[in-house]
């Protein structure tokens, strides 16, 4: 990708949400192969830009990191509470490491678990970082 490091400096999580919007994931029997073929998208599209899998600080681990700038924390299938809870968490964990959070939701999503994580993400995590609007959540899903 052309100028890359100088896109990614300038609005890293802009770029990467458009890339992560232009990725067309096929259907993936588990979330470990869904982040797999995420994992490999990214390589090709930044090729001068450091792509670190199961980046971990503490306790906590994130599925991928972009140049130590955006964190992507994938769920494949989110359809449990329980699941939500333990993203919900895992995203309040997150929220001091100064990173922007991209939340990449691949396979079958539950609607209303789609709606809760949402209000959550307002409610709870804006304001709380220093980039204006630092996690999206994007459905690659049904």
């Amino acid at each position: 990708m052309e100028d890359e490091w100088i896109k990614l400096n300038w609005d890293a999580p802009g770029l990467v949400k458009k890339i992560l919007v232009d990725w067309q994931p096929i259907e993936f029997a588990s979330e470990r192969a869904a982040e797999d073929s995420l994992y490999e998208y990214l390589h090709a599209q930044f090729e001068k830009t450091q792509v670190t899998r199961q980046y971990a600080r503490g306790r906590a681990t994130v599925d991928l990191v972009i140049g130590e700038r955006v964190m992507i924390e994938l769920k494949h299938n989110l359809s449990t509470t329980s699941e939500l809870q333990r993203l919900k968490g895992q995203l309040m964990e997150y929220k001091s490491w100064d990173m922007a959070i991209m939340v990449v939701l691949t396979g079958e999503t539950d609607m209303n678990l789609l709606k809760d994580l949402k209000m959550f993400v307002q409610r709870e995590l804006s304001g709380a970082f220093l980039l204006d609007d630092p996690v999206e959540v994007i459905q690659k899903g049904t």
